[in-house]
């Protein structure tokens, strides 16, 4: 993001050129998709791993597989382990209808990426959807003990704990998801509807 310079500085020194996939965040995160998707798919073309990935994210969101596969293999020529591509690779394979082949790849990432909770958050949803609850807590954990600042593996835990009908904690986990990430409007209604309902349909959507 941008760094303030706090010294006596002309005004338009005050701050650094941010990265175009940090401008597309803050796009997205304000509601402009359309602008946020132009500035990643942008930065992918010029080989920014990243971006190829929250770009290839917004394209499946708006179901545009194809597309999202398509940025896949540009993020893969340029980086094939990052831990972005793993993922992604994984989830396609998880819509494609194959789990197990997904795990592997989840299993890679957290072993080459050991200080990225998006891994085992990864593998956490896996265990959920198998309904092992108990493989599902013990991922979680591991996320967010990798990575206690990732917003994700905090709102994985909120479906965990969803699942072991530990509500109260559920809305605590979901409430610090998005004060880490800054969710949108949307995802604030949606969370506002759990807290009042406990309504778990709901919370697979907030977190989705």
């Amino acid at each position: 993001g941008a760094v303030l310079i706090v010294v006596a500085l002309p005004a338009a020194w005050y701050f650094f050129p941010r990265k175009p996939y940090d401008v597309g965040v803050q796009l997205a995160r304000s509601g402009k998709r359309v602008e946020a998707l132009a500035v990643w798919e942008k930065a992918c073309d010029g080989g920014d791993v990243d971006s190829c990935a929250r770009a290839a994210i917004l394209r499946v969101s708006h179901g545009e597989v194809d597309a999202g596969r398509a940025l896949l293999q540009k993020a893969k020529a340029t980086n094939p382990k990052h831990v972005w591509v793993l993922l992604l690779e994984g989830s396609f394979l998880e819509l494609d209808g194959k789990p197990a082949d997904a795990k592997v790849l989840y299993e890679e990432a957290e072993r080459l990426h050991p200080t990225s909770g998006l891994p085992a958050t990864s593998l956490a949803k896996l265990a959920l959807a198998a309904n092992d609850l108990p493989e599902a807590e013990r991922c979680a954990e591991r996320a967010l003990a990798a990575e206690p600042s990732l917003g994700s593996a905090h709102a994985m835990r909120g479906r965990v704990l969803v699942a072991t009908s530990s509500l109260d904690e559920a809305v605590s986990s979901y409430l610090e998801a998005v004060e880490l990430d800054g969710m949108g409007a949307v995802d604030w209604v949606l969370l506002a509807d759990v807290m009042e309902k406990f309504d778990a349909k709901k919370i697979d959507i907030l977190v989705c």
